[in-house]
Parts: structure tokens; C-alpha cells; sequence
């Protein structure tokens, strides 16, 4: 096992394509149901006596609040997330731009592909590049590859 923390990680030079790919490539994305344009995290700031405070994201009245509300119908899809481990305004702001970034962003899909994918460790950002759904070279975080008995692996 080994602890990924998320960052901006290089793109491996090897590309995947659908030559690459056994199966149909099943996708999911993340829909209006799945995606928030506020997120509020709630922390006990060490600054204030431990007192409960929120950190948001995006800032109230800020151009990006405005254009994620337009994106969403001016309908609020608001989360709020409850940590007790975190003690610094800045780190819960971090968090909540996380869970917000996430939502709205989340492309996620499932594949068997051939040996070729035994090159990929799970964490690598692999690009993928796929005619019909319009992708050349998109990266795509891998979160699980499992061996097939014939060789081939599925990939996550």
C-alpha cells in the first residue's frame, strides 16, 4: 500500500487508445443530483478558543459562486461537510474546494484492456484517447487495476 496525496502529478508518456481496449468503455459523469456549486466546511479554528467557524468555496459574492449558480439554474446545490481534525481556516477552505472541484468534475469509467495496462501502477494519471467521445491524450487518475486470468486488466 501506498499513500497518494493529490496533486498535479506528470502524465505517463504512454498513451491508452481504443486499440487498447477488449470491452465497451463504460463512463459515468457527475449530473446536477451529484454536484454542488457551494460547499461549506465546518472546523474548530485553534485561532478562535476552538470555536465551530465555516470555510466556503467558492468565496461568497465571488465571480466563480456566480458562474457555477448560472451553470446550475440559479438553484443552490449547497454540501456541508463536518471535520473535527482540522484546526486552520486555510486547510478547511482547501477541503471544501476539494469536495466542490470533485463534484463537478467527476468523469469516472471502467475498462478491460490489454497487457499493454500492466505498465500503470494504481495513482498514475494515464491519457486516454478515445475518437467518439471526442478525448486525445485526456488524463485520467488510475484508482484500480485488477489482472484478468487471460491477461488482460481491468481498469478503474
Amino acid at each position: 500500500l501506498s499513500l497518494i496525496i493529490e496533486q498535479d502529478d506528470p502524465v505517463t508518456p504512454e498513451v491508452l487508445n481504443e486499440t487498447h481496449f477488449k470491452s465497451s468503455l463504460k463512463y459515468t459523469e457527475g449530473g446536477k443530483s451529484k454536484r454542488y456549486n457551494r460547499v461549506i466546511v465546518e472546523y474548530i479554528d485553534k485561532a478562535l478558543n476552538y470555536s465551530a467557524q465555516d470555510a466556503y468555496w467558492p468565496e461568497k459574492g465571488s465571480d466563480l459562486e456566480q458562474q457555477w449558480l448560472a451553470q446550475d439554474n440559479n438553484v443552490l446545490l449547497e454540501y456541508r461537510f463536518k471535520v473535527s481534525s482540522c484546526t486552520n481556516y486555510y486547510e478547511a477552505r482547501q477541503m471544501a474546494r476539494v469536495i466542490a472541484m470533485l463534484s463537478r468534475e467527476a468523469l469516472n469509467f471502467n475498462v478491460t484492456a490489454a497487457p499493454i495496462a500492466m505498465q500503470f501502477t494504481v495513482g498514475d494519471v494515464v491519457p486516454i484517447s478515445h475518437k467518439k467521445l471526442g478525448w486525445i491524450n485526456k488524463p485520467f487518475r488510475l484508482l484500480k487495476s485488477e489482472m484478468q486470468d487471460n491477461g488482460d486488466y481491468k481498469l478503474n
